[in-house]
């Protein structure tokens, strides 16, 4: 019974290509290889040479030449994004910080998918724009970045480093961009030299990539006629626009495709077909004989390897007797093919090769296999129920020789048949391994630098996501070859709308006390009471909750019993919390301490249609503020824009915020509010909102207070402001740079809270974005600041009065500052929704 089942499990491995992208709407990309790809896969065997694309962001990379690489030059292409974009904004949800910066790699890892490339990243967090690379790599720890990019030519040994942006722009540009230049032209000249960076040469090997280029364009001179004349003697010209009549794909629109993966960029672009010309620019190395060809002159068969020539022509013979009605053809030569590699001596491209004709052996015999589980998530210790779907439907009969399920300790030798186009279904029952890693993001699991994730496990650094140990290694044979094939152990449901959904399973602790809010606001010295949502990993879950507050505070009770019967249920918690009797901010702190180690993680998840479920594990913290808080007007309306945490804050403050429809936009409605606010980008992002601006004046005319926060200048939908006013994209990075007070007797200033510079300390990030650079003379600028060396900016923070009201205008980054519990942004913001009291007796 055993034997049978686990062979059961080898078969489903075989799989893995043909295994649905989970949630995806892509059918394209998500479908089984048919004959045509199969074909394309096995031209990419006779390449061995990688191209690697480097940026400082999701989204700075040119798909259109990472496609290109791929599909058409069959070659290896990888790009390295220095970060992963944490410190972007987010247009389909409220995600910032860490969490923006896992749904970005996911589209990141979504976009590769489209594209063929593969992803890799540094350490490097994006903290937010930065005006110059100096700042920048200062922030970082440019040595350790410069590790990790050096790290990664000797990983992936490319021929060629293309950059996307001039590393002699600094000053001119965002500074993470000139910075990722910088950085890829230092460990270009460093990465061949054993004495960089020595502590790596247990891993990977010098490296002396041929050339790197910049990836330039009309764009960087300024102008189309700039461009024209710029001396082009350096430079190579790629015609990208080519078409794929195998897929009905130009590349074009692939590339336009991939790039539409970072949707909360707001980067869905439109397919683009016709030839278009990519320019790169020779930084060093030396210039290709052919203008048109970067790769020129470099040979990346199989020449390079031992025997290479044979194989080569191997490689060959299986692509000129392809039969594309019958790929299984194919497949004793294949068989040969993985033999010979087999038994060359060890380089750098054989294992990569190997896997590959592994699958392309799968492939050509119509295997789909797949493990599944009804559950989610499992536990590290806990026992897993799965289901096993094989089928072999075409070639040669296959035997499985040995599976390998690593996290719960298989190994077992199987020597059973595969039966021709039978499809075989078993249960199965396992139990992971205590020692297990976490399926979650492997660099928000410590605490982190300003600028540098902290990783300490070498074999970490760089990749997308956490390794999965839910995986089956099998060990098929086939005539007289052996070969491994793996699967991920997937969760499957059938959703009557869609049919078959499929999400990557996840191993995760065995409970996780999650506060429900991040910040806690004490505006007096009463305690106040806040939650705690416990999850159990595992039935019958049993812990002490036990609170760890700052000097001072007090939590009661600070250690509480918790029983959660059902695996995955929940349970509520409330303690009170006593302030100390001065001004104070601290972190609480929570575990569950049981028949367990100890359990210190929140659980965050982030779910969107378009990537897989997140699973991120955090310190179990809470931020205590207690501020000198003072409120006026408690009924707030809330206009949606591209998603912020704002409305929430507001609750936390005391607020009654009620979120606004399109419905509820009439002036009738609106003045039961004391001040609505419009969120983030809302301009931009709600199109609705032209045909309601004129409620939202007539209701500030009326005597009402809307607060307008930042847009981008680009896409506005309508104009935001009932008077004149210009958005531009001017903005203060440093969250230190001092602020003066315009206008400090306004209310604005004064009412209900004294504004001063103490009000000011404690931001994130950044002081605000995207500020207005000309304004109706009714506008009054209260707040000025400046980056360091640059004119003062004003316009930051503008009130007008408009009819009876009061309109305000603001690019301060209150999305950012009050998740993160910065006492002076509650009371400035709180000062502004008083406005309409402030001038009542």
């Amino acid at each position: 019974m055993l034997l049978r089942q686990l062979f059961c499990v080898v078969i489903l491995l075989l799989g893995t290509s043909l295994r649905l992208q989970s949630q995806s709407t892509d059918q394209f990309y998500q479908r089984p290889p048919d004959a045509a790809t199969i074909y394309q896969k096995m031209e990419k065997l006779q390449t061995l040479g990688t191209v690697m694309y480097m940026a400082a962001h999701p989204d700075d990379e040119n798909t259109r030449l990472i496609s290109w690489f791929s599909r058409q030059r069959k070659v290896h292409t990888v790009y390295l994004s220095l970060t992963r974009g944490d410190g972007g904004q987010n247009l389909i949800g409220n995600e910032i910080s860490e969490l923006l910066g896992v749904l970005r790699t996911q589209e990141l890892l979504a976009a590769r998918r489209t594209d063929g490339g593969e992803q890799w990243f540094t350490r490097a967090n994006d903290f937010g724009y930065s005006k110059n690379a100096e700042e920048t790599l200062t922030i970082w720890n440019k040595e350790k970045v410069l590790a990790d990019v050096v790290y990664a030519i000797r990983k992936f040994r490319p021929e060629i480093i293309i950059n996307r942006f001039d590393a002699n722009s600094s000053g001119e540009t965002h500074g993470h961009h000139t910075a990722s230049a910088m950085l890829s032209l230092e460990a270009f000249r460093l990465a061949g030299d054993p004495k960089a960076f020595p502590e790596q040469l247990k891993e990977v090997q010098p490296w002396q990539p041929r050339r790197v280029f910049f990836n330039t364009s009309w764009w960087f001179y300024g102008s189309h006629e700039a461009f024209d004349q710029a001396d082009k003697s350096r430079m190579i010209n790629v015609d990208i626009g080519v078409y794929e009549p195998w897929s009905g794909y130009s590349n074009s629109e692939i590339a336009s495709i991939s790039r539409s993966q970072h949707r909360c960029q707001g980067f869905g672009s439109e397919l683009s077909r016709g030839s278009s010309i990519e320019y790169l620019d020779l930084l060093e190395g030396d210039l290709p004989s052919d203008k048109n060809d970067p790769l020129a002159g470099i040979d990346m068969s199989w020449n390079r390897t031992q025997n290479g020539q044979q194989i080569q022509q191997s490689i060959n013979q299986i692509l000129e007797s392809y039969d594309f009605r019958q790929p299984a053809l194919s497949i004793p030569a294949l068989l040969k093919l993985y033999k010979a590699v087999s038994s060359q001596k060890s380089n750098p491209w054989q294992e990569g090769k190997l896997v590959d004709i592994a699958q392309l052996i799968s492939d050509c015999s119509g295997v789909y296999a797949e493990w599944t589980t009804s559950s989610s998530t499992g536990i590290c210790g806990g026992t897993v129920q799965s289901k096993l779907d094989i089928i072999q439907r075409v070639g040669p009969q296959m035997t499985v020789h040995r599976l390998e399920i690593v996290a719960q300790g298989i190994d077992t030798f199987i020597d059973q048949r595969l039966l021709a186009n039978e499809p075989l279904m078993w249960s199965l029952s396992g139990t992971w391994s205590k020692s297990s890693n976490w399926t979650a993001p492997y660099w928000l699991l410590e605490p982190q630098e300003a600028g540098l994730y902290t990783v300490e496990d070498p074999s970490l650094r760089g990749r997308p996501e956490t390794p999965n140990p839910a995986k089956m290694r099998v060990i098929l044979s086939c005539e007289d070859v052996q070969f491994p094939l793996s699967l991920p152990l997937t969760w499957k449901r059938i959703d009557p709308a869609y049919g078959e959904r499929y999400q990557p399973y996840a191993i995760l602790p065995e409970g996780f006390v999650t506060p429900v809010q991040p910040v806690a606001l004490f505006p007096s010295s009463a305690y106040r009471e806040i939650h705690l949502k416990v999850k159990a990993g595992q039935p019958d879950f049993k812990a002490n909750l036990i609170s760890d507050l700052p000097s001072g505070w007090r939590a009661e009770p600070d250690t509480q019993a918790i029983h959660i019967p059902l695996e995955g249920g929940e349970q509520l918690v409330t303690i009170r919390v006593y302030p100390p009797n001065r001004q104070d901010i601290g972190s609480a702190k929570f575990k569950l301490e049981g028949a367990f180690k100890p359990l210190t993680k929140a659980l965050r998840e982030v779910r969107y249609e378009h990537i897989p479920n997140q699973y991120i594990l955090m310190p179990s913290e809470m931020k205590l503020v207690h501020v000198d808080l003072q409120i006026q007007g408690r009924e707030i309306g809330y206009i949606s824009g591209a998603g912020d945490q704002v409305p929430d804050c507001l609750r936390e403050a005391g607020y009654r915020v009620t979120i606004l429809e399109d419905a509820d936009l009439t002036t009738a409605y609106l003045k039961r509010f004391d001040a609505v606010l419009v969120g983030i980008r809302a301009y931009n992002t709600r199109e609705s909102l032209k045909y309601h601006q004129q409620s939202l004046n007539e209701y500030v005319h009326e005597g009402g207070t809307v607060i307008v926060q930042y847009n981008t200048n680009r896409g506005l939908v309508c104009d935001p402001s009932p008077l004149p006013l210009k958005i531009s994209r001017d903005r203060v990075t440093v969250e230190t740079a001092p602020i003066t007070l315009l206008a400090p007797d306004h209310p604005g200033m004064n009412h209900p809270n004294k504004i001063g510079p103490l009000d000011f300390d404690g931001w994130v990030q950044e002081r605000g974005l995207y500020f207005p650079n000309e304004w109706d003379d009714t506008f009054l600028p209260l707040l000025s600041a400046s980056d360091p060396g640059e004119e003062s900016s004003q316009g930051m923070l503008l009130v007008a009065p408009f009819g009876e009201g009061h309109f305000v205008y603001t690019g301060l980054s209150f999305f950012r500052q009050l998740p993160a519990g910065v006492p002076g942004a509650y009371r400035l913001l709180a000062n502004l929704i008083a406005l309409g009291k402030s001038d009542k007796p």
